[in-house]
């Protein structure tokens, strides 16, 4: 029985020794694989809106649209749609609106793409330093050419 009772606490502080060496190990896997908190960055966007339209009359009403509690003019508030690394990580709003969407990101090169309807697709690289700095990507609108379609001349009818 004594040969028993020594067999069996074996076996435990052998099962207790794994347990501790599986727990030692996956905790320092997951701290490798993971950037703290203290390694990201915070990357916040600044709009630069180029006007697209040009109002003939300045005086002429125009049509509003209501967003959160603001009303505004249509033709100066745009949805933004923002992809970093080529993952859509969502949408903001452009224009009168001070916004400035914000994302943790951890260090290396981001590639960052922001489509705005009637605006040409801005797209930048930005190298994010990490260790909790603060850092600003300038987002600037330009207004999308309006392609123009020249008129074919009429061949003669006989």
């Amino acid at each position: 029985m004594d040969s028993f009772v020594r067999q069996n606490e074996m076996i435990r502080t052998c099962v207790a020794a794994i347990l501790i060496v599986i727990a030692t190990t996956s905790s320092s896997i997951a701290a490798d694989a993971a950037p703290t908190s203290d390694d990201r960055s915070t990357v916040k966007l600044f709009f630069v809106n180029i006007p697209i339209t040009v109002d003939a009359n300045p005086n002429a009403a125009k049509e509003m649209a209501h967003v959160g509690d603001m009303v505004l003019p249509t033709s100066e508030v745009r949805p933004a749609s923002i992809y970093i690394d080529g993952d859509f990580v969502g949408n903001a709003l452009s224009g009168y609106v001070d916004v400035k969407p914000s994302f943790r990101l951890p260090p290396g090169t981001h590639d960052f793409r922001v489509e705005c309807d009637g605006c040409a697709t801005f797209e930048s690289k930005l190298q994010v330093l990490g260790n909790g700095s603060e850092q600003w990507l300038v987002v600037t609108f330009r207004p999308t050419p309006k392609k123009v379609i020249a008129a074919q001349p009429q061949g003669k009818k006989d």
